[in-house]
């Protein structure tokens, strides 16, 4: 049995006791009812935590018809309209608790009631989905449909009409209503008598939603397209041209967990100091000011860092590569002894024109804004100057070039 998930409010004070022998839960606080109220929703269809297809036992069966299943679901709207009733009325547990509770159970009837797409063909025929929903889908025996019955189109068009009566989401709002918009996409699609696929999903989910409902949801689209190996480079593309220019989810789904949005040469590069073979000396901010056009990539390296040496083969390798093109391999020396940089410079990066000492590496703030506390480290700025990885891949990962390729574009 999973755990109990309560909703709470700041400065809300509970005690939860776990009986480990029967794997029981017992809730103490300022608000009892609510608590109680809680624990009768932990042993109900309509627990708080995650579910899918639940039937009275909260297992992950469906019934083999579709006629069953939307009989199920009038079964469950009934007792969701009787928990909200109850939640409404019940002296002792607060407004806000009550709505929250109220919007919860509602959006578990809407997921459940969109469950019903398990039983279209164009569902159980498409090839793009996970390992685990094809092992589901095999194992279940269900009697399909060709068209959506009359019956299950008005109970999903008048849910829906509900669901989008409700406040606009919010970035703090529950995930249960991204995941009942999630869940309702497909079903549009397949109405439109498409296959559910990831290009066709966004397609749908673009024109029917708005605002940071349609930024989630199409995110969430790729998001999944990507952990199942699939490419999603047009979709990205298209993505990129309607939603804010620095979004999180663009951040997200390019890997740029790192995203700094700094531009080095404005905010702590001017004062670093670097030193070439020759002897010359440029501030870090100049030299990148020389490359503006360019992608950037900077290798940070050591002398005494075999690690950093052994990807040197790997980053010549890159600089052949993008040889010609708007692309610049830049490696950037962070030894304290100046003498072993130019040692290890001639051994190992003889011919190498774009390498550099840091004059001062103790004082630079660049390694200091950047938290460069270890090596070999990467860093991969944009055309403009804008420091886009700040712990970019490795020359060597293949992943590498693709992000390169993206910087490219833009």
């Amino acid at each position: 049995m999973e755990q109990p998930v309560l909703l709470v409010m700041p400065g809300d004070v509970i005690t939860i006791h776990h009986i480990k022998a029967t794997n029981a839960y017992t809730f103490a606080g300022s608000h009892p009812t609510e608590l109680r109220f809680f624990d009768r929703l932990w042993c109900s269809p309509f627990s708080l935590g995650n579910w899918a297809f639940l039937d009275d036992q909260t297992t992950l069966e469906m019934p083999a018809t579709m006629e069953e299943f939307m009989a199920h679901w009038q079964r469950l709207r009934l007792t969701g309209d009787s928990l909200i009733a109850t939640v409404r009325t019940t002296p002792g547990i607060r407004p806000i608790i009550a709505e929250a509770l109220a919007r919860e159970l509602h959006l578990q009837r809407v997921i459940y009631l969109l469950g019903g797409v398990w039983y279209h063909k164009l569902h159980n025929t498409q090839p793009f989905v996970s390992r685990g929903v094809r092992m589901m889908r095999d194992t279940l025996k269900l009697d399909l449909v060709t068209t959506f019955p009359t019956v299950y189109q008005d109970s999903v068009r008048a849910q829906l009409r509900l669901l989008r009566s409700m406040q606009l989401l919010p970035p703090t709002a529950s995930p249960k209503r991204l995941q009942t918009l999630a869940a309702m996409v497909p079903y549009l699609t397949m109405l439109r008598n498409r296959p559910a696929s990831t290009s066709a999903q966004y397609a749908v989910a673009k024109q029917e939603l708005t605002g940071l409902e349609r930024e989630w949801v199409c995110y969430a689209l790729m998001e999944d397209a990507q952990s199942m190996h699939r490419p999603i480079g047009p979709l990205l593309k298209d993505y990129r041209t309607w939603v804010m220019p620095e979004s999180r989810f663009v951040r997200s789904l390019t890997h740029q967990d790192q995203f700094t949005l700094v531009m080095p040469n404005q905010q702590m590069a001017t004062n670093d100091t670097l030193v070439a073979p020759d002897g010359s000396r440029q501030t870090l901010a100049a030299l990148l000011a020389r490359h503006r056009g360019k992608v950037i990539y900077l290798d940070l390296w050591a002398s005494w860092c075999a690690p950093c040496i052994m990807e040197f083969p790997a980053t010549a390798a890159l600089r052949r590569h993008y040889q010609g093109k708007p692309v610049i391999v830049i490696q950037l020396s962070t030894d304290k002894d100046k003498q072993a940089w130019q040692q290890a410079g001639k051994k190992f990066l003889a011919g190498v024109r774009e390498q550099y000492h840091f004059a001062s590496p103790t004082t630079a703030g660049f390694l200091k804004r950047f938290t460069v506390n270890s090596i070999p480290r990467y860093v991969l700025l944009d055309k403009y100057g804008i420091v886009r990885y700040a712990d970019a891949l490795r020359p060597a990962d293949p992943e590498l070039k693709s992000l390169i390729a993206d910087l490219l574009v833009r």
